[in-house]
């Protein structure tokens, strides 16, 4: 089964736990549009209608008090009619102890029955006993399905009765402007639920197709295609993705070729030791059994090729504990300098490394804190790339010093041969990876830099490379210095 295939059968297992994006963007779309409608709802019905209520209030209230003000002048009538016409007022003075009103006056100031009843309640003057001489109330409007709003006042009293001014006023206007507001309302949810659909339908498609071509390359990616290109369409995260998608493709189309490189290399280094311990066992067998100059020779190079072919071995595994982090460290405070020299020693005394020479530069011994162990073998792969590369002048320079203001040693390994390119620096650390060694009989497998990465990444020590083409390379690390001597 494909990849990919198995990466569909899985999102289809999980379809019930995960949202599409198209129905994410409706839901937030709607609730958005919810949110509007009822903020909408909130400011036209409550705090407009509300002030628009008290407004009407306001104006009733103001035009009752003129017409107390006026109630003595002998215009009177006539001012309670202009303000009633004005202000769209009902107005009646009514007597204690009568039956009908006194003076009653419609919305246009003209003399008029009173429009309801009981706009003049039966207990109204019980309830001016207990007031201050004037009252506000409402009365049910039947004609309208609304209220009145009605004030009484207490004007004069004449022969112990008392004349009471009532002002009325229908709500029925501020309902009909609600009524109105609702229609607009209704209008607006409509068509905010109409424009967050369709918003939500565009931006769904808008967004969902990059996204879904990126889906189908970074799958076809995921079956092997390694020359998949993606395409870069959409808001700035997506192309972004599909940046990050590409460096992926153009990282594992490297890794391809460093794999076919290191596949390549390492049988070339199998089958050098191989096919030598196949011919000289051969010759021993048929040859030179019965000789023992011959004998003791070709046993020496079987033995040789077999340790050779074993260090190749110990190097895989070596590099798949460090990349698998089970390696472990054991640190300890050593001699960095007497270390360093051990394994020069190593070196010089290699007949094949007899026309080479190996310098150290140390002005004082420092003690390190490491892995004496692990140290030892960055040294050792340190000085054969510095021998892979050192060119014809055959020297190999290892410097050491105490790092000013850091309780810190800082190792370097100095070929002065072919040099590396600015541009490959930073890729001598990774696996299979190799500059072209100054002779072929001397290429490997392209592990030891890797190695020495692992190691140093492991000891959280600072490590890199100053190399020009034609000059040679410094590789370096730095160590902490151990807080007492070593034993």
């Amino acid at each position: 089964m494909k990849k990919t295939q198995k990466l569909e059968l899985a999102l289809a297992a999980r379809t019930g736990r995960l949202w599409k994006m198209s129905t994410s963007l409706w839901i937030n779309f709607m609730v958005f549009a919810l949110v509007i409608i009822a903020l909408t709802w909130i400011i036209l019905l409550g705090f407009m209608r509300n002030q628009y209520r008290s407004r009407e209030l306001d104006s009733l209230e103001q035009s009752v008090w003129n017409m107390t003000e006026r109630f003595i002048q002998e215009d009177a009538e006539t001012t309670f009619g202009a303000l009633c016409k004005t202000n769209g007022l009902f107005a009646q003075v009514v007597e204690e102890g009568g039956q009908t009103p006194l003076l009653s006056l419609d919305n246009q100031g003209d003399r008029s029955e009173p429009q309801q009843e009981d706009l003049v309640p039966q207990d109204l003057f019980q309830q001016l006993d207990q007031s201050d001489g004037y009252l506000f109330y409402y009365v049910p409007d039947t004609a309208h399905n609304t209220q009145w709003a009605v004030w009484a006042v207490v004007l004069a009293s004449f022969g112990g009765n008392r004349q009471v001014l009532v002002v009325s006023k229908s709500m029925a206007n501020i309902d009909a402007l609600t009524t109105v507001l609702l229609q607009l309302v209704a209008v607006v949810i409509v068509l905010v639920v109409m424009i967050a659909a369709l918003l939500a339908m565009f931006q769904a498609k808008s967004y969902l197709r990059p996204i879904r071509a990126l889906n189908r390359k970074a799958l076809d990616l995921a079956d092997g295609d390694l020359q998949v290109d993606f395409p870069e369409e959409g808001p700035l995260e997506i192309v972004q993705l599909s940046n990050s998608l590409a460096r992926a493709r153009d990282q594992l189309q490297e890794t391809e070729t460093l794999q076919r490189d290191f596949i390549a290399n390492i049988n070339h280094d199998m089958k050098t030791p191989v096919a030598a311990i196949q011919a000289y066992a051969e010759l021993l067998l048929s040859y030179s059994g019965e000789i023992p100059e011959k004998r003791e020779e070709h046993l020496r190079i079987i033995l040789q090729e077999t340790d050779r072919l074993t260090a190749l071995m110990n190097t895989v595994v070596e590099l798949t504990k460090l990349q698998s982090g089970t390696l472990t460290l054991h640190p300890a405070a050593f001699s960095i300098q007497k270390t360093a020299e051990t394994v020069l020693e190593e070196f010089r005394i290699q007949p094949k490394l007899a026309g080479f020479t190996f310098e150290l530069q140390c002005k004082e011994d420092i003690q390190v804190m490491a892995d004496q162990t692990l140290i030892c073998r960055v040294l050792q792969n340190l000085l054969n790339n510095a021998v892979k590369f050192c060119g014809e002048e055959q020297r190999v320079l290892l410097s050491i010093c105490r790092v000013e203001g850091e309780k810190t040693a800082e190792i370097s390994v100095t070929d002065y041969g072919i040099g590396i390119a600015q541009d490959k620096q930073n890729l001598i650390w990774e696996r299979y990876y190799q500059v072209e060694p100054y002779c072929r009989d001397k290429v490997g497998a392209g592990m030891g830099l890797n190695i020495v990465h692992q190691i140093l990444l492991l000891h959280d020590a600072p490590h890199g490379v100053v190399s020009q083409v034609g000059e040679g390379t410094t590789i370096w690390f730095r160590l902490r210095e151990a807080e007492h001597e070593a034993t």
